[in-house]
């Protein structure tokens, strides 16, 4: 990844962890996915503050780069990462900043995305229990609340320009991701895009 990309998103992650922090006090229900409860963008139980001064943040902590947006499960603040060849996913006390857990995905050798991406670039999502993540070509993980392995599925990732992005969602008992294919021709008589659900 670029170097100005890579510190652009460990800055904009800082932001973002300690903006969560201060406005949690006043989240009354999970930030359970991207963009939300509903997928609007909108916490509508909650009343954020309208300004959050940079210089005094409830609290900073340093995280590796990736390009997911945090999730709010329970008491923690969940974000996935790469660094390295490594990819995992974060957990932060969202009171107080501290890494409860962080659990590294099981993979053998990095895929190549597109400079300005990383592989960590899918949205957590939770069901208050459980949480999930995606990696592309290394599929989708589950772990409990305490970081513990629930069970793990590898899927066939489409083929991209700029690598894997989607994130999953939940819809009552339904896990789904939508896997979208550059190969569809508007002529092709075979769609390779997809939507998959566990």
């Amino acid at each position: 990844m670029h170097s100005f990309l890579k510190k652009l998103t460990t800055r904009l992650t800082h932001l973002c962890a300690a903006s969560l922090a201060c406005s949690s006090i006043g989240l009354a229900s999970d930030w359970n996915q991207f963009r939300g409860p509903n997928g609007s963008g909108i916490a509508t139980d909650s009343h954020p503050p309208v300004y959050i001064d940079a210089q005094k943040p409830a609290w900073k902590t340093n995280i590796p780069d990736g390009h997911s947006s945090p999730i709010i499960a329970d008491h923690l603040i969940l974000v996935t990462f790469q660094s390295d060849n490594k990819l995992g996913t974060l957990a932060l006390n969202s009171q107080n900043g501290n890494i409860e857990w962080q659990k590294d995905a099981d993979i053998s050798k990095l895929e190549k995305v597109h400079a300005a991406n990383t592989l960590a670039s899918s949205t957590p999502v939770s069901d208050s229990k459980h949480i999930y993540v995606y990696f592309g070509s290394f599929g989708l993980f589950c772990y409990d609340l305490e970081g513990s392995l629930i069970w793990k599925k590898a899927i066939s990732p489409p083929q991209t320009l700029y690598g894997i992005s989607t994130s999953p969602i939940l819809f009552e008992k339904s896990l789904s991701l939508v896997l979208d294919d550059d190969r569809n021709l508007p002529d092709s008589q075979l769609s390779r895009s997809r939507v998959v659900a566990y």
